[in-house]
């Protein structure tokens, strides 16, 4: 009983792994989305601003290529932190991956244990079986002869 209980512990434990497994890759994907939209918004907002004031960066050259500078470092930035958020959640996975295997191994551990004390059980018992056994037999024996020796003193008192 106190086997299934462990067992039952111990698929609940992978089970919870798995369903975490499972939810974080969506809310990384749910982040990455929100963080993409924002950067669009805030370049639409760069780009209606930069459009409004155009005829004057035209004639300020000096003025348009800053702009067009400052864009260029924006996205760049923008792409860098893309890149690390998608680095992160494949470290992140990795270490799932490997917590999960962890737990695996552990469950595999425990289950060889307990076979092993199962198997350690069951031969005391049959040790113990044996020993009563011989030991009824002993006893038995030595019922026989008793028998035997109260039949012969019987048979001498007889004579």
């Amino acid at each position: 009983m106190n086997y299934s209980l462990k067992m039952k512990s111990g698929l609940s434990l992978i089970v919870l792994i798995v369903a975490s497994l499972i939810q974080f890759p969506v809310s990384a994907e749910i982040n990455e989305t929100i963080l993409q939209k924002q950067i669009q918004a805030k370049l639409k907002r760069q780009w209606e601003e930069s459009s409004k004031s155009k005829d004057n960066l035209k004639q300020q050259p000096q003025l348009w290529q800053q702009f067009r500078q400052q864009q260029d470092e924006f996205s760049l930035r923008q792409q860098q932190q893309l890149e690390q958020l998608r680095l992160q959640q494949d470290i992140r996975q990795q270490q799932q991956q490997l917590q999960l295997q962890q737990f695996r191994l552990q469950d595999q551990f425990r289950q060889q244990q307990q076979q092993q004390q199962l198997q350690q059980f069951q031969l005391q018992n049959r040790v113990r079986q044996q020993q009563q056994q011989q030991q009824l037999e002993q006893f038995r024996l030595q019922d026989r002869v008793r028998q035997q020796q109260q039949l012969r003193q019987q048979q001498n008192i007889r004579r």
